[in-house]
C-alpha cells in the first residue's frame, strides 16, 4: 500500500491504527496580530448593529408599555372599585348568615336541655353589636383591612390574569 503524503500515520500501544492530516508550514494557522483598539472598534460596530437590528422592535415595546400601563392602572381602579363593593357585600351576607347559624345553634341547644330557657343576654343584643354595630354594617377596624385585602388580590387577579378569572 501507498504511503499518503497529506496523513500522519499513528499506531496506539494496543495496535489500533489512526490518520491525522499534515500541515504544511503555508497552512499553519497564524494569530493576526490585531491591536486592542482596532479589536474594540470591531466589537463596538457589532454591538451597535446589533442595537440597530433590535430598535424597532424596542421601540414599539416601549410604545405599548407606554399605551397600556394608564389603561392597565384604569383596569385596576376599576377593578377595584368592582371587588370592594362585591367584597363588602358578600362580608355582610357572611356576618349575617354567621349570626343566625349561631341563633340555631344555640336555640336548637336551648331546645334540647329546657324549654323554659331565655337566650341569653349577648345574643339578644348580638344583631345590634355585632351585625350593625353602632348602626353601620362595617365597622370595626379588622373588617375594614379584610376587605381592602381580599379586594385588592382580587383586583390585581383580575387585571393581570383577567382570561383565568
Amino acid at each position: 500500500m501507498r504511503e499518503d503524503k497529506k496523513m500522519h500515520a499513528h499506531v496506539t500501544k494496543s495496535g489500533y491504527k489512526y490518520y491525522t492530516p499534515r500541515r504544511t508550514a503555508s497552512e499553519a494557522p497564524q494569530a493576526p496580530k490585531e491591536s486592542k483598539w482596532k479589536k474594540g472598534a470591531r466589537w463596538t460596530k457589532q454591538a451597535l448593529l446589533a442595537g440597530f437590528k433590535n430598535l424597532p422592535g424596542l421601540i414599539m415595546r416601549a410604545a405599548v408599555l407606554m399605551v397600556t400601563t394608564p389603561l392597565m392602572i384604569l383596569l385596576f381602579i376599576l377593578n377595584l372599585i368592582k371587588s370592594l363593593i362585591a367584597t363588602a357585600i358578600g362580608w355582610f351576607v357572611f356576618k349575617v348568615a354567621s349570626y343566625f347559624i349561631l341563633g340555631f345553634g344555640i336555640a336548637g341547644y336551648t331546645f334540647l336541655i329546657q324549654k323554659d330557657i331565655p337566650a341569653p343576654e349577648w345574643f339578644n343584643n348580638m344583631m345590634t353589636d355585632f351585625v350593625f354595630p353602632h348602626g353601620i354594617p362595617i365597622y370595626y377596624w379588622w373588617e375594614t383591612t379584610i376587605i381592602v385585602v381580599l379586594s385588592v388580590i382580587t383586583a390585581l387577579s383580575l387585571t393581570l390574569y383577567p382570561n383565568e378569572a
